[in-house]
């Protein structure tokens, strides 16, 4: 939390090891923000043990009932640095404790064109009850786009939740999931485009 509150909305540079969070990381409200971590292609954390010490990655164990992450501001860029919603010591197959409720929590809409939230070359995020989530209550709000380059979710409920409606809505270029029970969740409607879609133990692909 330290090293996030310490640069105002500059770039936060995550070394490759796993870093263990007992409470949500707060990025300071500025516009611009900048996470940078260190990632392995477009492999995932938990998918194969040899690779997970040469990755950027946060691993949860604040219980349930809160976010990994939040951000309160808009243009956030953020990339390689996966997301892991609870502990595992050994053995990624065999987590414990309890899930965190959301790995990215874009908290606070923005009205009008030109306000998007966010741009992520790469992300991956396992173990949370949402992978990642726009708002925190239903609304007209909008954020015109939300860009994902790369975007796993593994083992989580939902991957992307919407909550309020984000006007020009999402692109992802490559969205994968592992035991993912819904991939898109958009409560109050919006528009998404995805050009590559991969599903492994598929669920439901859209929930409006």
């Amino acid at each position: 939390q330290e090293r996030f509150a310490a640069r105002h909305g500059k770039a936060i540079y995550i070394p490759a090891k796993a870093y263990l969070v007992s409470d949500t990381l707060v990025l300071p409200w500025a516009d611009g923000m900048r996470v940078q971590g260190v990632a392995a292609g477009s492999g995932f954390a938990v998918r194969d043990k040899r690779t997970t010490g040469s990755i950027s990655r946060l691993v949860w164990v604040g219980g349930t009932g809160k976010p990994m992450v939040e951000y309160h501001g808009y243009g956030l860029y953020w990339q390689g640095v996966s997301l892991f919603g609870r502990y595992a010591e050994g053995n990624w197959r065999n987590p414990v404790g309890e899930k965190a409720t959301i790995g990215l929590l874009i908290r606070t809409p923005h009205q009008g064109i030109g306000t998007g939230k966010l741009y992520v070359p790469q992300i991956s995020v396992a173990e949370c009850e949402t992978g990642g989530q726009f708002g925190v209550t239903a609304g007209n709000q909008n954020a015109d786009t939300g860009v994902f380059g790369f975007f796993l979710a593994h083992n989580c409920n939902t991957g992307i939740r919407v909550k309020n409606h984000m006007g020009l809505g999402f692109v992802i270029q490559t969205y994968w999931q592992f035991w993912t029970k819904t991939a898109f969740r958009f409560d109050c409607g919006g528009r998404l485009h995805c050009q590559s879609l991969g599903l492994m133990n598929p669920g439901t692909v859209l929930s409006l």
